[in-house]
């Protein structure tokens, strides 16, 4: 099953099927925690909520900076 796919069914069995976030949890085969995510996704977003987020960080706290890459000559 695809992720948005799966996504999608733990959030409606929970909204529409009346399962506990446990019960949804524990057939799918997922942890309590990421459900919580995606109902609070969902209630933020919507169905576009469930679509799976990049995971690339947002910063590189370790990448050197454009002027020491530019190559700045000592004064």
């Amino acid at each position: 099953m695809a992720i948005r796919n799966q996504n999608r069914v733990i959030v409606l069995s929970i909204v529409n099927g009346g399962l506990s976030v446990t019960e949804a949890a524990a057939r799918i085969g997922v942890g309590r925690q990421w459900v919580h995510v995606l109902l609070a996704r969902y209630r933020e977003h919507g169905e576009a909520g469930l679509e799976p987020h990049s995971r690339r960080p947002r910063s590189s706290p370790a990448m050197t900076d454009e002027k020491t890459r530019a190559g700045s000559s000592p004064a």
